[in-house]
């Protein structure tokens, strides 16, 4: 019903996006603020804070589960700090070229979330006391979960087009 009051006036729903700021989802400034930089910066301060430590107490020990899944997630968290900085640091990329970037990133995002389900999911397993029924259906709930955002995640992303 608006749909059609805005489909015959193009003058109304330019005023109309203009207001909700819709024609500028995603601006170089909100991406580039102090806030964000200040929080890869974090990641890495507490990466050169914890090392000396990281060393000692992990790795010289054999690798476990818990252990893999803990160096994917903190050392991937930080290459996708760079991957992320490779989108949103650069005003100059417009249009198309933002598509391989924004692409990547969202990849990036989708492995992240899969290594921290797989610790949670993980953790529970181990709280069962390695039950193996408590094991099988959380391995069942993971693969469905992993499944659902490898379909969902690369479809949203082909239909981006900035």
């Amino acid at each position: 019903m608006a749909a059609a009051a805005f489909q015959n006036d193009p003058a109304k729903l330019k005023r109309l996006i203009f207001a909700m700021n819709a024609d500028q989802v995603v601006t170089f400034r909100a991406y580039t603020s102090p806030q964000a930089l200040s929080t890869i910066a974090v990641v890495y301060l507490d990466y050169f804070i914890t090392l000396p430590r990281e060393i000692e107490l992990m790795w010289n020990r054999r690798f476990t589960v818990p252990k893999v899944l803990y160096f994917l997630l903190k050392y991937w968290v930080m290459a996708h700090s760079v991957l992320w900085m490779s989108l949103n640091m650069d005003p100059n990329q417009t249009g198309r070229a933002c598509n391989a970037p924004f692409n990547r990133n969202g990849i990036s995002c989708q492995l992240i979330l899969t290594v921290a389900e797989a610790v949670s999911y993980y953790r529970v397993y181990a709280f069962s006391g390695k039950n193996k029924y408590v094991g099988a259906v959380f391995g069942l709930l993971y693969m469905a979960y992993l499944a659902v955002g490898f379909y969902f995640v690369p479809k949203f992303l082909g239909t981006v087009d900035f």
